[in-house]
């Protein structure tokens, strides 16, 4: 995989942004958030765990991930498949 430049990146979160679908939209906003410096400081706790609140932390992590599988990350599919399955 090669580099992805910022705008492709902030084309892809916008993408996401107004995509029609409420699921989309929302991992829109998580991104944007990020991009914003608005967003949780890590996923992860000091023990190896979900930071809190875990909800918000694996939504970051699906938004993060889904953004990844746009860009064309040949390994972001299968850990955003797990990481799905481990939520259900």
């Amino acid at each position: 995989m090669g580099e992805v430049g910022e705008g492709e990146t902030g084309r892809a979160i916008t993408n996401l942004e107004y995509a029609g679908t409420p699921d989309s939209a929302h991992l829109g906003r998580r991104l944007k958030a990020i991009q914003e410096g608005k967003s949780l400081a890590s996923l992860v706790n000091e023990r190896g765990g979900w930071a809190s609140p875990k909800e918000r932390a694996l939504e970051y992590a699906v938004a993060v991930l889904t953004l990844a599988v746009r860009l064309r990350d040949p390994h972001a599919e299968i850990h955003l498949f797990h990481l799905r399955k481990s939520v259900d």
